[in-house]
């Protein structure tokens, strides 16, 4: 007899499926990669903390998710300040997160403080928002933030390293 969750895949199976989603994603939506991304070498840009990649073994290259990215193309200047302070989580430094997917989930991941009154709140003077009751309280991504409020989301990495440091 099977068990009743014989169905239930394991957390690497969920991860697995998750990233092949999502490079799918970036294949179907044309991402830049290591093949086209246009400008300086975008190694030396990882390497030096200026550029989040996403490896892919199928394609053997990186993809580099559009949130980093302005309208004109060129990269978002607050971009390294933003991997700086994800560096500050220890398996978030390059070194560690080589493929570039933790910090890419951390980026893609939903995260209520990012919400529309949350950071309404934060950025009034009295911690409440004019009009907060017509604010939404629906979790966002932080890579979504990003594009309009990069210092919100800089801050949320640099609070959550400040956390893990906190419980060592």
């Amino acid at each position: 007899m099977s068990s009743p969750n014989h169905h239930l895949a394991s957390p690497e199976q969920v991860a697995k499926h998750r990233r092949d989603t999502i490079l799918e994603l970036a294949r179907t939506e044309a991402w830049p990669s290591t093949h086209s991304f246009k400008g300086d070498d975008p190694a030396k840009k990882r390497s030096t903390g200026q550029l989040l990649g996403i490896w892919d073994d199928k394609e053997h290259c990186f993809y580099y998710p559009p949130f980093q990215f302005l309208e004109d193309g060129s990269l978002n200047p607050k971009l390294p300040a933003l991997l700086l302070a994800l560096s500050e989580i220890p398996s978030y430094r390059p070194a560690e997160d080589a493929g570039g997917w933790g910090r890419f989930d951390w980026l893609d991941g939903l995260r209520g403080s990012m919400s529309l009154r949350d950071l309404a709140e934060e950025l009034s003077e009295t911690g409440i928002a004019e009009h907060e009751d017509l604010l939404s309280l629906e979790a966002r991504r932080p890579a979504e933030v990003f594009l309009t409020q990069p210092d919100a989301v800089i801050g949320l990495a640099l609070r959550d390293a400040a956390a893990i440091r906190d419980r060592r």
